[in-house]
């Protein structure tokens, strides 16, 4: 995709922001009718965030296609222990037992750039980077220490005397 000025932006998962809006590609190829269903999410996204409700986005049809087909792609391989030369396909659930990862990772965070919520990619000043990477749980927490943290003071006990 192409902004006003002929720079190539990002790239999307049309078929995604397609089924969002409910609307098909006019006849002549414009993607017009993509940018606006895309300001559509990104406006959508906005009032969930206004709400403090955006765990709904990651229950719409699209998210969930989308990290479907990045899951699959990458082969249910996490990302970052791939970077550090290992290989981790499952993950421990509740109870114990192994299953394949489940988790897609913004590296541009929806809260911060709504605009790539469905976006593969984002290009910066080093040129194009991946946006979505398949995690597995202990990395996904690595990469938001932030979450953890903040649970972590609320259970411990805090004397009223600390040295």
């Amino acid at each position: 995709m192409y902004n006003d000025i002929g720079l190539k932006e990002f790239v999307l998962d049309y078929s995604c922001i397609i089924n969002f809006a409910k609307s098909e590609l006019s006849e002549d190829g414009s993607d017009f009718v993509i940018r606006r269903n895309m300001e559509n999410m990104t406006e959508y996204i906005l009032q969930l965030i206004e709400r403090d409700e955006l765990w709904r986005f990651y229950k719409t049809k699209e998210w969930r296609s989308l990290k479907r087909k990045i899951l699959t792609e990458h082969h249910y391989e996490c990302a970052e222990c791939r970077r550090l030369s290992r290989i981790t396909r499952y993950d421990r659930d509740k109870d114990g037992r192994r299953k394949l990862i489940s988790t897609v990772h913004h590296v541009k965070h929806v809260r911060d750039h709504p605009e790539l919520a469905l976006s593969r990619t984002y290009t910066d000043v080093g040129g194009v980077h991946d946006n979505l990477i398949p995690v597995c749980k202990a990395c996904h927490n690595k990469l938001h220490p932030e979450k953890h943290r903040q649970a972590a003071t609320k259970d411990r006990f805090m004397n009223v005397e600390r040295w």
